[in-house]
């Protein structure tokens, strides 16, 4: 379990970090987390109301309250100086919940985890168009500029009203999308991409820029094929 985690947060601070450069948002600058553990949440009550409380769900009411913050177009932090402790339980109150998880992996270490951790080059398409889709919809330009087809999303999803949330119409988008599935990576095949993402990350950080091509995405691909 400690080897997997290790692994598995290495690739989460490239694909972070690349994130972070691609789509900057200013309320939540690198370096960041993920996490959207309910221990560690901090929620106004102006926001937590104008979502409609907490999420009801089975399990992962945490991260459900995070997804709905975000859709709402309400700025998250993801502070890294913020430490919370949970217990390591294998049986708990709530199916499919953290201790449901841990057990799973523990039972088989390599079973494929978090869909976040998916394929780099897919993860830069995602960044990519997120950022692109941004800035159109500042620009109220969303009806404008030919994306749809591209990403293979209906059309009506670029007829949204100029004042709805990005965070909704990008969850939509995202869910529409057969080029942004998301498909977990176990971690037997996650030291390709690591080394994929640090490559990428290092001609960044020379060049100076957070602007990624298909070229970069191409360049991913032909990494990971050198396993």
């Amino acid at each position: 379990m400690r080897a997997r985690g290790r692994i598995e947060h290495a690739y989460e601070r490239e694909l972070l970090w690349l994130a972070a450069m691609i789509d900057p948002r200013q309320h939540d600058p690198w370096p960041n987390h993920r996490a959207a553990s309910g221990a560690s949440f901090a929620v106004s009550l102006d926001a937590y109301r104008r979502i409609g409380g907490l999420p009801l769900v089975a399990s992962g009411e945490d991260r459900a309250l995070s997804l709905a913050l975000m859709r709402a177009d309400l700025r998250v932090r993801h502070d890294c100086d913020v430490t919370v402790f949970t217990s390591a339980r294998l049986s708990g109150r709530a199916a499919g919940g953290t201790s449901d998880a841990l057990r799973t992996r523990s039972d088989d270490p390599d079973i494929p985890g978090d869909e976040a951790l998916e394929a780099l080059p897919t993860a830069l398409r995602r960044f990519r168009w997120r950022a692109r889709l941004r800035a159109w919809h500042d620009q109220r330009r969303l009806g404008v500029e030919p994306w749809t087809e591209v990403l293979d999303v209906p059309a009506a999803l670029a007829l949204q009203t100029p004042s709805r949330p990005f965070g909704a119409i990008w969850a939509e988008v995202e869910a529409a999308s057969p080029h942004l599935g998301a498909v977990a990576l176990r971690p037997s095949e996650m030291t390709s991409h690591i080394r994929a993402a640090r490559s990428l990350r290092l001609r960044m950080e020379k060049a100076g820029t957070g602007a990624v091509s298909r070229e970069g995405e191409t360049d991913a691909r032909e990494e990971n094929a050198r396993k």
